[in-house]
């Protein structure tokens, strides 16, 4: 059963793209009831001394254009995360045109279970009311 009250939290990490390891990121998934939230700061780095801010990006439901889940034996299960406004997800190092990949932490796996139904239950309601709008539209 779909609890929609129950959040869905996924830590991450997106390994860095430089061979130092510089832009390592880890973080935090959040998918609440009225919006999505991606918590994230730079990793730990000898260059820089130490972690990096945390930072929070507010993502809506209607912004996400895709979610995709890789597993892969003997691997890190990844999700690949699109959203339709690459500004939004800018800073965010590793970031092309608005995709993400994260690898999932272990201890995320229940959550990952139920995040597929939730994001398409999300994705539906949206497009209703989306869809409500515009019938309504043309009713008047």
């Amino acid at each position: 059963m779909l609890d929609l009250d129950e959040a869905i939290n996924l830590a991450f990490t997106i390994p860095a793209s430089d061979p130092l390891g510089r832009e390592s990121v880890v973080g935090k998934l959040r998918f609440l009831p009225k919006t999505c939230e991606l918590h994230w700061r730079l990793g730990d780095n000898v260059f820089r001394g130490g972690k990096g801010e945390h930072q929070v990006i507010e993502i809506s439901y209607n912004e996400i254009d895709d979610v995709v889940l890789v597993k892969k034996w003997l691997r890190p299960t990844k999700i690949s995360f699109h959203v339709s406004n690459p500004e939004l997800v800018k800073e965010v190092p590793s970031v092309v045109m608005g995709n993400l990949t994260f690898e999932i932490d272990k201890k995320s796996t229940k959550d990952l279970e139920r995040l597929k139904s939730y994001i398409d239950f999300k994705r539906s309601l949206f497009l209703f009311e989306k869809n409500d709008a515009y019938l309504k539209e043309l009713k008047g």
